[in-house]
């Protein structure tokens, strides 16, 4: 349940406390940081795109018993000041009204509240290409979905969405009339 509209100012306001100018793209996922939400893949990802995105960031918003792994794996990566760790939000809509891309990188779900709900706030999504994700979005036409386990199709798909302003607001547009016809309260 999502309004038609996000209020004036929100999206400054969230990507300025996360330190992100409004000229970067904004990758982001709302997930729990545990084994099954597959963010080491999210992190892969962002390394794999290195230097060929320099206006890339990517932000995960959820907490979890995975963190010291996730945050070993972003130095690592050396994605220190791209790659944030943001922690619980108990109202996660500024996050996705900060967001330009969404990312739902699951080894498994049956149903995922935080794909349907990037969907609805209009995101244009990655998606690992999962029973549960598969039925909410269509590749291509409302999102766009990869191989889970291929880092580096997902990449690939983040690369597309970066490179293609069109691409995000078609999809996002298509995303949210999906979310809202299927999925919302009424």
């Amino acid at each position: 349940d999502l309004p038609a509209t996000v209020p004036p100012g929100r999206r400054a306001a969230q990507r300025a406390a996360w330190g992100v100018a409004e000229y970067e793209i904004l990758v982001g996922t709302v997930a729990n940081l545990r084994e099954i939400k597959n963010l080491p893949e999210f992190v892969a990802a962002a390394a794999h795109l290195g230097q060929e995105q320099p206006r890339l960031r990517f932000v995960v918003v959820g907490e979890g018993p995975d963190r010291a792994d996730l945050e070993s794996r972003i130095r690592a990566a050396g994605l220190e000041g791209r790659f944030q760790l943001v922690g619980r939000m108990l109202d996660v809509r500024p996050a996705l009204s900060a967001f330009d891309i969404a990312v739902q990188c699951s080894r498994a779900e049956s149903s995922s509240n935080s794909l349907i709900e990037a969907m609805a706030a209009g995101l244009a999504v990655a998606a690992s290409d999962i029973p549960g994700n598969a039925e909410a979005i269509v590749h291509d036409v409302s999102g766009l979905l990869y191989p889970v386990g291929r880092p580096d199709t997902l990449a690939a798909a983040l690369s597309r969405l970066a490179g293609d302003a069109e691409l995000r607001a078609r999809l996002g547009a298509a995303a949210r009339r999906v979310a809202l016809e299927t999925y919302s309260m009424s």
